[in-house]
């Protein structure tokens, strides 16, 4: 008797457990092209690529995103509410029908009557005020009440923007927080976003979970920046895209760095020319500087058309795996969209389309100069010919510099117009670099600058912009004095005779952003 009552137990629970699974959500949209992203309040996501699509959630309460076919964020589907104030949550097992593709989002033909009334957000006439023109990119002084708004730690940040795994909506603009490039709706990007109580360089460079960023440094000679002279659309393409020409491949441009949660994720880039069959991404090898294998099709084991991540090497931040985009600026920028085969999800905050650049320097021993771009081959502070610097008057080698920040294209659906905009909020370190060493400097930092703060990350140094972003303008510089002494002394090593590479880097506080110029110098 006790045997049959079990029996029956196990099979009334086994059709609860099939239940579980959430509906399918249904819909048709008015225009091809386009992916739809079922995106989970618990952060999961799932995509289909049919315009009349059938898709399982893996969550029964989802946001709709767009994503278009260059694999650029294209907003959210609304699916009822009004003017300033619409409806973006749908319940598992929704029957859309027809959903009309807009400029920048998209909305039901008819309000739906699974739309979730406790997922509303901002909107100006009837237009969601984050969407496809500006990626979550606005001013929003409205936060979310839910659990998605926790701060747990205190610092300004909701938890579900510094875990970077949440679908839900903290400024309510609706872009979920996982494809926001600015989720706190006050203007600063998120790579760029202040984070207190954040002591170690891991901390700074990787908010957790799946996460990409940009990294660019170059020669003196090979640095541009909008602000040092004029520049054109072909110049930036080919520093971001760098020489693709016949092996040897140097120099190469700017790379990704993806953080993985766990290893041999599958990677959906949507229609990105960089990281789909027959693009231009190729795998950066650890520590290499020609590219590797074009990918996806050198990780494809199954044949999906989608390739397969393995870390490549442990960063500050955890596992990462690299890849060289050889794209034109034009093909990689701000709201690229990433979803894993786990449901991870992460859109490009920004790409570095210049770098910083030196405006002029001085020494304590009696140097001083400016630099004239566009630096021409054997210029002073190439390795042709280094800037010489002599030690001051108290044994020590001191160099003051001015230089002008690094630029990313405006976002014009943010108002920012159609140039280009000098990054504010980064953190400005130096790194010296000879034949036997590599030091970052920690020690040896000063400056009267009122734009910059001393950066209280004993493990990083140097200074934080207290500027936001700003329309590329000359004369916005910055200047700091490096005392090159106490740098190395405070890592046990000295300078004494030959030449140094020393890096002025700007690297955003926590996405791990980073892009640097080489100036080399020469101790006289």
């Amino acid at each position: 008797m006790r045997l049959f009552v079990v029996t029956v137990l196990f099979a009334l629970s086994a059709p609860a457990l099939a239940e579980a699974k959430p509906k399918p959500i249904t819909g048709r949209l008015s225009r091809a092209g386009y992916s739809v992203i079922a995106l989970g309040y618990n952060g999961k996501a799932v995509v289909t690529r049919a315009r009349s699509f059938r898709i399982v959630p893996k969550d029964t309460r989802v946001t709709l995103q767009l994503r278009d076919a260059k694999g650029r964020y294209a907003g959210p589907i609304v699916v009822g509410g009004r003017r300033s104030k619409l409806l973006v949550g749908v319940k598992a097992g929704a029957k859309l029908g027809t959903i009309k593709v807009l400029a920048g989002y998209a909305k039901t033909a008819k309000p739906s009557s699974a739309a979730d009334k406790t997922r509303a957000i901002q909107a100006r006439t009837g237009v969601p005020l984050g969407n496809g023109g500006n990626f979550g990119l606005v001013r929003s002084k409205r936060k979310s009440r839910t659990d998605s708004n926790v701060d747990t730690d205190a610092d300004g940040v909701p938890d579900s923007i510094e875990s970077g795994v949440s679908g839900g909506d903290a400024d309510l603009d609706g872009v979920p927080d996982a494809l926001d490039i600015d989720a706190d709706g006050d203007l600063v990007l998120n790579n760029a976003e202040a984070r207190a109580g954040r002591a170690t360089m891991a901390q700074v460079q990787n908010p957790g979970g799946f996460y990409v960023f940009s990294q660019l440094g170059v020669r003196l000679e090979r640095s541009l920046n909008a602000n040092a002279a004029q520049v054109t659309d072909a110049q930036i393409d080919g520093l971001v895209q760098g020489t693709t020409t016949a092996p040897p491949f140097q120099p190469i441009g700017m790379f990704l760095v993806f953080t993985l949660p766990a290893n041999d994720l599958e990677l959906d880039c949507g229609g990105l020319s960089y990281c789909t069959n027959g693009g231009s991404g190729r795998i950066r090898p650890p520590g290499g500087f020609d590219p590797g294998p074009s990918f996806p099709s050198c990780c494809d084991a199954d044949g999906d058309g989608v390739g397969t991540l393995t870390a490549s090497q442990n960063g500050p931040g955890g596992p990462e795996w690299q890849l060289y985009p050889l794209a034109t600026a034009s093909q990689i920028r701000s709201g690229d969209v990433f979803v894993t085969s786990r449901g991870e999800t992460a859109a490009l905050n920004f790409v570095f389309n210049t770098t910083p650049a030196l405006v002029s320097w001085s020494s304590t021993g009696g140097q001083s100069g400016a630099i004239s771009y566009p630096v021409a081959p054997g210029s002073p502070g190439t390795g042709a010919n280094p800037l010489t610097i002599t030690p001051g008057p108290d044994g020590s080698l001191s160099v003051t510099m001015k230089m002008w920040r690094p630029q990313r294209h405006a976002i014009a659906g943010a108002g920012e117009g159609s140039g280009f905009v000098d990054l504010g909020h980064l953190l400005w370190t130096v790194r010296l670099v000879t034949q036997q060493t590599v030091t970052d400097c920690t020690a040896g930092y000063s400056t009267t600058d009122p734009n910059l703060a001393p950066n209280s990350d004993p493990q990083l140094g140097g200074f934080v912009d207290q500027q936001g972003d700003a329309a590329a303008d000359a004369a916005n510089t910055l200047a700091f004095t490096l005392n090159l002494s106490a740098c190395l002394a405070a890592k046990g090593q000295s300078w004494t005779s030959g030449d140094i590479q020393l890096e002025l880097t700007a690297r955003s506080q926590t996405g791990g952003d980073n892009s640097s110029q080489e100036v080399m110098l020469r101790h006289g």
